[in-house]
């Protein structure tokens, strides 16, 4: 009778921990840091708008205007060369990168947040 108590409650964790390690997010090599990096620090322009990234913050405006809008943040999420804003109560949380002297933001192929390059 004691072995088989013993063997249910073995089976019993394993099943936990099974259950556990499966229901536990993957994010692949996502690691979090403090802030976005220094090579986004910057004004990007795009056409007719302008993006100013902080360590903090990202501001947006009309090129020549005050900033209109902006989202203040404390964790990134940094995945390769690619940054995301960790934020649970923001609706966009598409990636910034750099490749050679623009910042890239967006998805390639989505339609709701397309790919978008901006240059300083």
């Amino acid at each position: 009778m004691k072995k088989m108590k013993w063997l249910l409650t073995a089976l019993l964790m394993l099943g936990v921990a099974v259950l556990l390690i499966n229901a536990t997010p993957t994010t692949a090599n996502a690691a979090t840091v403090n802030g976005m990096p220094k090579a986004l620090r910057h004004v990007w322009i795009r056409g007719k708008y302008k993006t100013k990234i902080t360590k903090y913050h990202i501001y947006w405006a009309p090129t020549g205007k005050k900033y209109t809008s902006q989202i203040s943040f404390k964790k990134v999420l940094k995945s390769g060369n690619k940054y995301t804003v960790k934020k649970t109560d923001l609706f966009e949380q598409t990636p910034y990168w750099i490749k050679g002297h623009k910042m890239y933001h967006g998805m390639r192929g989505d339609a709701n947040d397309p790919l978008t390059i901006w240059h300083r």
